[in-house]
């Protein structure tokens, strides 16, 4: 499946030049990071073809990488997401209503999405923007199976099992992870373990769990540059 993903997210905005054209700055800025996502892969022999075939699909595109080596072009459609709620960048979120955490898991996953994960204080602000200011949101962290250790959730097919790298508790939490509070939610002052069987609101995310990088990066090629509609 990562050889059909790639692509996302956002920070500066700048004049977008290439040796082959210009980038419309009045639809698309340039942006520095990376993240994996599901895109349409289209040849394309230039910068200005590729930014060209992503303006003419309007806001069914959210953005585009390319890269000039490869003669690739990467579009972020939002007809490839379900109820996208919120762009920042070229990272999508939607909110849902309340239900379980495994349901709440298992919804995103149906949408080729994940449930929400914060990779940093801004993801979680970025979160909590999609949810309109709901309270407790599920995130796809727990510690079911683990001994009290919390990790991502799913199995590794999904992204899951992995360890979490950003767990900002609220003061004095998790105190149950090991029994009757194994999922953990988006509390309004941090991370708070909770009943996996409880009804909360939860957002999906659009991207692979901590796949962002920051441009440009060895994974991709030198000349490897994304795009996000303004």
């Amino acid at each position: 499946m990562l050889s059909q993903i790639q692509v996302i997210v956002c920070i500066t905005v700048s004049w977008l030049v290439a040796s082959s054209g210009t980038v419309n700055v009045a639809i698309f800025k340039q942006v520095f990071q990376t993240c994996a996502n599901v895109v349409q892969q289209v040849p394309s022999d230039s910068l200005i073809l590729c930014s060209a075939t992503c303006g003419a699909a309007k806001l069914d595109c959210l953005g585009f990488c390319y890269s000039a080596s490869n003669a690739s072009c990467m579009l972020h459609k939002s007809s490839a997401l379900t109820n996208s709620a919120m762009i920042v960048g070229m990272r999508t979120y939607s909110f849902y209503p309340a239900a379980a955490h495994a349901t709440a898991f298992a919804n995103c996953r149906a949408l080729n999405n994940y449930l929400a994960i914060p990779a940093s204080a801004s993801e979680v602000t970025d979160i909590r923007t999609a949810a309109k200011g709901a309270g407790g949101l599920w995130i796809g962290i727990d510690a079911v199976g683990h001994n009290g250790q919390i990790f991502t959730s799913g199995g590794p097919a999904d992204y899951g099992d992995q360890p979490v790298r950003y767990a900002p508790f609220a003061p004095g939490q998790p105190d149950n992870l090991a029994s009757a509070e194994q999922c953990i939610m988006l509390w309004t002052n941090g991370f708070n373990d909770a009943g996996c069987t409880i009804l909360l609101p939860y957002v999906c995310q659009s991207f692979v769990p901590y796949s962002c990088v920051a441009l440009p990066h060895p994974a991709y090629s030198a000349d490897y540059m994304c795009y996000s509609r303004l």
